[in-house]
């Protein structure tokens, strides 16, 4: 929000939203910094590394996908996407 900005910066889930637009726009290079920043100010906000994972899987850096995903599964074991954070995991560490 402008307000944030103004106040000292986005909020991690500010920051978590803006990344999501990068993410949908295709954009995966834009999103990286701006999760990382959200997991700085937010550790506990599990979404963000089940977002890291599925772009570090786009750009093919696994060892950093799975890293996240099983940081997500730590946070949220039965979060909404729990169950395709283990799949990705299993077919991640099979590679």
């Amino acid at each position: 929000t402008k307000l944030a900005q103004e106040v000292g910066g986005l909020s991690g889930i500010d920051k978590y939203n803006e990344a999501v637009k990068y993410i949908n726009n295709g954009d995966v290079d834009s999103a990286i910094p701006l999760l990382e920043e959200t997991i700085q100010l937010d550790s506990r906000l599990a979404d963000a590394y089940y977002q890291l994972g599925l772009v570090y899987i786009n750009k093919a850096e696994n060892e950093k996908a799975i890293s996240n995903l099983e940081r997500y599964l730590e946070l949220q074991p039965e979060g909404q996407n729990a169950e395709t954070a283990r799949s990705l995991l299993k077919f991640l560490k099979k590679r």
